[in-house]
């Protein structure tokens, strides 16, 4: 790694320390705040720098803009608010003392740092593009793109019944069956598959024409599924779906007029995500009327939230050896059921978590959400070295995914199975990216099979 690049890392870990010394002195919570999005400036001015790939739009930065929203969003408030920054309310309240903050603001910036640190800390290699590394089996592929039609359709009529079910009962009506038994989510699969088939006829679609059709066709149906997810009260879904149309549309673009006004429409519409979220009556219609307080608190305090669910997960740590068993192996909990029954509290992190820390409104089908450095933290048991090289990797592997997309076919398929998953992964667990990884897989293991006549 060249020199100037550690320069970077040493500063951004300095800008932490001394934030905290200055912090310990006037005891004032935007010290904290600013040093952390310094912090994260510098990441996305490095990470945009050095990317590997040459879209207009990195998959570094859309994990970034994630980090930004849900980690960070609290921090971008408290420079125009002084309160509530290190507060949450959700069914029960806590605020985090001054030594808990300061350990906070010491793991949120080791992750960001180690996470820049791995993204930075690679060798460049000169690869052609576009290049074909084998004969897929045809008949498996056109078998598969079939199949993904009626998965496709499924996941479809899914969607629309979720949204009925939300406008006619309300959003919490979907979650309303989650203080109870497990059952077996099929249209999660299901739709987990689907992603992972359009991921691979991504790769094939400029190579044979049947699959580029499938590829549009399946395209549409993903769109449709992800930009009507806000009908069901789903905002970051929704987001997650415009961010896939503009980087498909700018794909292989330069900037121009054209496409900074697309950009501009699709920014657009993120911001009126909650009030289109309200015609279904999913969510409320916001009651903000100056945009830079809606901006300020409904987007950046609200979804901010995410850092404090992470915080409160340190603080309580136990959580059963299932949630860490289905992280690792998705679908364990299928088997395990066959020998002991399995409530939803004790299924995931973030249900266990809401759990415990109140019952009564987990009864009631709501959620705190999870994080991304949630994972790393359980997975380190607290051991920080742990965290600090679960994110060092994390860096890496983004770094080498872009680095051999369009380069590689393997990596392009998992290049778009990481976009579908990226912006959201910082509000969510890494268990839904990880299976969808093996799906694909699995999938890309059987198109490369060759039968003897």
């Amino acid at each position: 790694m060249e020199l100037k690049k550690y320069f970077f890392i040493f500063f951004m870990l300095g800008n932490m320390v001394f934030s905290i010394i200055f912090f310990q002195h006037f005891n004032k919570d935007i010290i904290l705040s600013i040093s952390t999005l310094l912090n994260l400036f510098m990441s996305f001015i490095f990470c945009i720098r050095y990317a590997p790939d040459s879209n207009i739009i990195k998959l570094s930065s859309i994990y970034l803009t994630g980090f930004l929203l849900f980690i960070c969003g609290r921090f971008f408030y408290n420079i125009f608010s002084p309160s509530d920054t290190f507060c949450i309310e959700f069914g029960f309240s806590y605020c985090l003392n001054n030594n808990e903050k300061i350990k906070s603001i010491v793991l949120i910036n080791l992750s960001l740092i180690f996470f820049t640190y791995g993204f930075l800390n690679n060798k460049i290699y000169n690869v052609k593009e576009n290049i074909i590394n084998f004969e897929p089996n045809k008949k498996i592929l056109l078998i598969i793109s079939f199949i993904s039609i009626f998965l496709g359709v499924f996941s479809l009529n899914n969607s629309y019944k979720l949204i009925i079910n939300a406008v006619n009962n309300g959003y919490m009506s979907i979650f309303s069956e989650q203080d109870g038994m497990y059952a077996t989510p099929i249209s999660l699969i299901v739709f987990t598959f689907f992603v992972a088939i359009l991921s691979i006829q991504y790769c094939f679609k400029n190579k044979y024409y049947f699959c580029l059709m499938f590829f549009r066709l399946n395209l549409l149906i993903y769109l449709i599924i992800m930009i009507s997810s806000i009908l069901q009260g789903s905002r970051s879904s929704f987001i997650s779906g415009l961010i896939f149309i503009l980087w498909i549309y700018l794909e292989n673009k330069k900037i121009n007029l054209k496409i900074i006004l697309f950009g501009v429409l699709i920014l657009f519409l993120m911001f009126l995500a909650n009030d289109l979220a309200s015609l279904s009556g999913a969510r409320d219609a916001s009651n903000q009327h100056d945009i830079k307080d809606f901006i300020i608190e409904d987007i950046f305090y609200n979804q901010g939230i995410t850092m404090m669910v992470f915080n409160m997960g340190v603080l309580n740590d136990e959580f059963p050896l299932l949630s860490y068993l289905k992280v690792l192996i998705p679908g364990i909990q299928i088997f395990y059921g066959l020998f002991e029954n399995i409530y939803n509290h004790n299924l995931t992190f973030s249900s266990n978590l809401l759990y415990k820390l109140s019952p009564s409104v987990f009864s009631q089908g709501f959620g705190l959400g999870w994080s991304l450095l949630g994972d790393f933290y359980s997975f380190s048991f607290g051991v920080i070295p742990l965290f600090i090289i679960y994110n060092y990797y994390w860096g890496k592997l983004i770094y080498k995914i872009s680095r051999n997309f369009k380069k590689n076919i393997f990596y392009t398929g998992l290049f778009i199975c990481f976009l579908t998953q990226i912006f959201m992964i910082s509000r969510g667990s890494i268990s839904n990216l990880w299976a969808l990884i093996i799906f694909y897989s699995i999938i890309y293991f059987l198109i490369t099979l060759k039968f003897k006549k």
